[in-house]
């Protein structure tokens, strides 16, 4: 899928899809619980640690599509840090 290089974090995405949940699980980006039903964005990924993947809302999603769009750099479970950051005029 891609590589992305931020703030020195190596991270290669394998597989980004949408899902819909057939149990409930919690973004992790908003802690947001994804209800049985619900569509959402899964990653599979690996870093220099190992293994990881992310299950994310559609809408924390689209605001991550957003602020790349805007090159932003955005970290896996840093998207309402950077948001944060921004409105203070931080970055």
């Amino acid at each position: 899928m891609g590589a992305c290089a931020c703030e020195g974090e190596n991270l290669d995405i394998l597989s980004s899809k949408v899902i819909t949940a057939r149990k409930a699980h919690k973004c992790s980006e908003c802690g947001k619980e994804i209800r049985s039903g619900e569509n959402y964005q899964k990653f599979v990924g690996v870093t220099s640690e190992g293994m990881f993947e992310s299950k994310m809302c559609l809408f924390c999603y689209n605001v991550v599509k957003d602020l790349r769009s805007m090159g932003y750099c955005v970290v896996f479970d840093g998207l309402w840090n950077l948001v944060e950051q921004i409105e203070r005029g931080d970055v």
